[in-house]
């Protein structure tokens, strides 16, 4: 016996879960299979049970200069189990949520793992409970997300070597932790650890952190690192992990051991591909990844894929876009949307915060595309300095045209600072009709107006350029 539906979604994370609501918003019949809950990596294990400890560790470290406001604390202490169990009722409340709203939408949830079968036009079913469940589709969305990944001489044990999944479930913060990877993820770890007073120790391959990043920005985030006690060891290669005891033993090619309490390995994720039964149903494979066209279409006509697993940005924002696209390329065959024609935000929640989108400078340059750059810093910036968060800039891209190439803001709030800049790139405004608009004061946002305006040469609280 088999149930049968018009869109079946192989993963619930942001991909999955927005496609199926969107595909149900068009009164079509949807199921999500899902291993776990629903929300993913992202709302279990990621962006959101991060975000809530980011903002509990950040309100402690700001105790430290509540003085320089002529507020005296006489105790200044934290509990970190307290604070870990509030992360986990931010994530229960938003899960349950989502649950709520999914169930509202009258999409069907089949808890279990799923694998393709009959070329494409069926799922099986391995339910959680036990027994299979057979689903007919009459397109598939695939949409299983990404998994922390290891070294091949590493072997996490789970209690001394650790995932970032591992240490979100510890409710006692370790004395000292050795972070195996200055990205994104490796950076915001640190960030909220050593503002609670771990001792933090980034190793990182490449020759800075945040590779990749506009080099201004990562200088700005290195540095407050370190002004937070971080030890950063770039151009340093780990050679194995070895647990003596209650430490750790990170051996670095030199042969110099770091011991902490716990070593966190953050070197990037792999893609959910495997026993899917993707071969089976003609789907291509590229260095684990799923092959799809600008479409998001694979080469089984009855199979779309999105989010992590396609590859490129592993981002939630990035899969819950995709989704709905994939959504209305599936109605819309003759009116499709070319899913690579969006402009990607990326952030990374450290202090000071980046946000940015489009291209960085040495891509142009390297491209030899002409452009003017305009900057301006958040320590001429008034509300900035009424809040103490000064440290950062906003930079902005401007083609000959007059239209925003790219833009990066390092600073307080830059991830609610950049869609400012976002929006008027995606509908072709230029940066003198931006100019026009008028900014409330004092706001962080006139920031932005100003490295608009300095684009053009004419930002009002910087020094003229000589003519």
């Amino acid at each position: 016996m088999s149930d049968r539906y018009d869109i079946v979604v192989i993963g619930g994370g942001p991909g999955g879960y927005s496609a199926a609501i969107r595909a149900a918003h068009q009164d079509l019949s949807v199921a999500i299979v899902e291993e776990d809950r629903l929300g993913g990596t992202c709302l279990n294990r990621g962006c959101i049970p991060t975000k809530a400890l980011i903002a509990s560790s950040s309100r402690f470290a700001s105790l430290a200069t509540l003085e320089e406001h002529g507020i005296s604390v006489k105790s200044q202490s934290f509990s970190y189990g307290a604070m870990a169990s509030r992360k986990d009722r931010v994530v229960e409340a938003i899960v349950s949520s989502l649950e709520k709203l999914v169930a509202g939408n009258g999409i069907t949830v089949v808890t279990g793992r799923g694998r393709i079968v009959d070329g494409g036009t069926a799922v099986e079913v391995a339910l959680t409970d036990g027994g299979t469940q057979r689903l007919e589709a009459g397109t598939l969305i695939i949409a299983t997300g990404s998994r922390t990944a290891c070294l091949p001489f590493i072997t996490p044990d789970h209690e001394h070597i650790l995932f970032s999944d591992d240490l979100l479930k510890l409710t006692e913060l370790p004395a000292s932790l050795t972070i195996i990877g200055g990205g994104v993820i490796g950076c915001e770890w640190a960030s909220i650890l050593a503002d609670l007073g771990c001792n933090v120790t980034i190793v990182e391959l490449m020759p800075t952190l945040l590779p990749g990043m506009d080099r201004m920005a990562a200088n700005l985030v290195k540095r407050s690192l370190k002004s937070k006690g971080v030890t950063i060891n770039t151009k340093v290669c780990v050679t194995g992990v070895s647990v003596d005891g209650n430490y750790t033993v990170t051996t670095l090619e030199s042969g110099e051991d770091v011991r902490s309490e716990r070593t966190l390995v953050c070197v990037g994720r792999s893609c959910n591909t495997e026993d899917l039964g993707l071969e089976e149903a003609g789907v291509e494979l590229e260095k684990g990844h799923i092959v799809v066209d600008r479409f998001l279409r694979t080469d089984n006509d009855h199979i779309f894929a999105v989010g992590d697993v396609v590859g490129g940005l592993m981002l939630a924002h990035k899969a819950s876009w995709e989704g709905e696209v994939a959504v209305h390329n599936i109605l819309h065959p003759d009116e499709m949307v070319d899913a690579t024609d969006a402009l990607i935000p990326s952030v990374v929640f450290t202090s000071p915060e980046i946000a940015m989108f489009g291209r960085t400078e040495n891509e142009l340059k390297a491209e030899d595309i002409a452009f003017r750059a305009g900057r301006f810093s958040f320590a001429a910036n008034g509300k900035s300095l009424c809040s103490g968060e000064s440290d950062g800039f906003v930079k902005v891209l401007v083609g000959e045209d007059g239209c925003i190439l790219g833009a990066i803001i390092v600073g307080p709030d830059a991830s609610s600072l950049i869609p400012s800049l976002l929006v008027p790139t995606v509908t072709g405004v230029t940066v003198e009709l931006i100019s026009d608009v008028v900014f409330p004061h004092p706001t962080l946002g006139e920031a932005v107006k100003e490295a608009v305006d300095d684009a053009q040469g004419r930002a009002l609280h910087k020094t003229a350029p000589k003519r």
